[in-house]
C-alpha cells in the first residue's frame, strides 16, 4: 500500500473514532454546542454549574460543591463550603450576621444572619491586640494611609481603636511607600500586623462589600 494511502486511512479512522466518541458524550449535540459561551462570559461558579447540569454531562465531586459568587474567590483552593467544613464557626461566637475575627486561630468567619458561615480564610494581625470583644463596623474607606512612612492599603473596614486612640479595622496587605507589599498572601496566618487585620486582596474587597457600618464584629483570643 502506498504512503500516501495509509495516510488518508488512517486519519479516516480517527476522525470516525473522534465524532463517535463525541456523539457519546454530548460534544456533538447542537443543543450543547448552542449553550458554549466563550471563556471571557464565563465569570463565576454558578454559571460553570448551570451550564454543566443543562449538558447533562456529568461532574466530579469537586464540581458538586457549593459554588461561592466571585469572579475572584471561586476557584481558590477547597472553595467557601471546603474552608468552612475544615474550619467550623468557633462556639460562643455571638449570634446574626457578623464577623468573627479569632486572634489565636489568625482566621475570619463571615456569618450570615440564619447562621450560615458564608466563609473563612487566614488573615494576619496582632497577637495582642485588640482585645476580644464585640464591636461594631464603624468606618470605611476605600483607600487609607497609615500615620508613618507613607505604607497606604485599600478597603479598610474600621471596628475598634487601640489604647491610643488609633483605628483597628481589617484591610488588604499594605504596601510601603515604593508600592512593595509588606507581605505575602503565604504568610497569612501569621501575626505580622502593628494592630490591624490583614487580608488577601480579594477578602478584603469581598469583605469590605459585605459588612456595612453597623456590622457586628466579634473578637475571640
Amino acid at each position: 500500500m502506498r504512503p500516501n494511502r495509509r495516510r488518508l486511512l488512517a486519519v479516516f479512522a480517527f476522525t470516525a473514532f473522534f465524532v463517535v466518541s463525541a456523539t457519546n458524550v454530548g460534544l456533538a449535540d447542537p443543543n450543547v454546542a448552542s449553550i458554549r459561551p466563550s471563556v471571557a462570559s464565563v465569570s463565576t461558579a454558578s454559571e460553570i454549574a448551570g451550564l454543566v447540569n443543562n449538558s447533562g454531562l456529568s461532574t466530579s465531586p469537586v464540581e458538586q460543591h457549593q459554588p461561592f459568587d466571585h469572579p475572584v474567590m471561586a476557584y481558590t483552593g477547597l472553595g467557601a463550603s471546603g474552608r468552612v467544613a475544615a474550619n467550623p464557626v468557633p462556639e460562643d461566637s455571638g449570634e446574626g450576621r457578623r464577623i468573627v475575627y479569632s486572634i489565636r486561630a489568625q482566621r475570619v468567619w463571615l456569618i450570615e444572619a440564619d447562621a450560615s458561615a458564608l466563609d473563612t480564610y487566614l488573615v494576619s494581625g496582632r497577637r495582642d491586640s485588640p482585645r476580644p470583644g464585640t464591636y461594631r463596623v464603624y468606618s470605611k474607606a476605600l483607600n487609607a494611609r497609615a500615620a508613618h512612612d507613607g505604607i497606604t492599603m485599600k478597603y479598610m473596614v474600621r471596628f475598634a481603636r487601640a489604647s491610643s486612640g488609633i483605628p483597628i479595622g481589617f484591610h488588604d496587605l499594605p504596601r510601603y511607600s515604593n508600592g512593595k507589599p509588606m507581605q505575602t498572601p503565604d504568610q497569612l496566618g501569621t501575626y505580622r500586623s502593628g494592630g490591624c487585620v490583614r487580608q488577601s486582596r480579594p477578602n478584603a474587597e469581598r469583605l469590605y462589600e459585605w459588612a456595612p457600618i453597623g456590622t457586628t464584629v466579634v473578637v475571640l483570643r
